[in-house]
């Protein structure tokens, strides 16, 4: 029996991103008052991204791709990525209940798995 046995290639992807809170209407003050607003977290994920490119990894999601909560669900069930590595540079929210840990902050000052935000991770 052969041990030389060829699977498929398979990809390495980064997902990298990074979350500055959005100002409310305009106005001057972020929309989490108490929060640093994180202006420099989207440049940030983005050196993770073009460093981890020089290793051969695909970058898996680009600020304006759309909704960075769906982008990490299909990372992370990606039938076609061999290595995932998901860094995202954001506040972050201890859940309320306690039962479910850790919640990311979006731009919107919403946790990105709050059952009332569509799509929620």
């Amino acid at each position: 029996m052969s041990s030389d046995v060829r699977h498929p290639a398979k990809t390495r992807k980064v997902l990298s991103i990074g979350l500055s809170l959005d100002e409310p209407d305009g106005g001057s003050e972020p929309i989490l008052s108490d929060l640093d607003p994180l202006i420099e977290a989207p440049v940030h994920a983005a050196t993770v991204s073009k460093s981890l490119s020089t290793f051969g990894y695909l970058q898996a999601w680009k600020p304006g791709d759309g909704d960075p909560g769906e982008a990490i669900r299909l990372a992370v069930k990606s039938a076609e990525t061999d290595l995932l590595v998901v860094h995202v540079v954001a506040h972050g929210r201890l859940a309320q209940t306690g039962g479910q840990g850790l919640h990311v902050v979006g731009s919107d000052g919403q946790d990105f798995d709050d059952p009332s935000r569509p799509g929620s991770v």
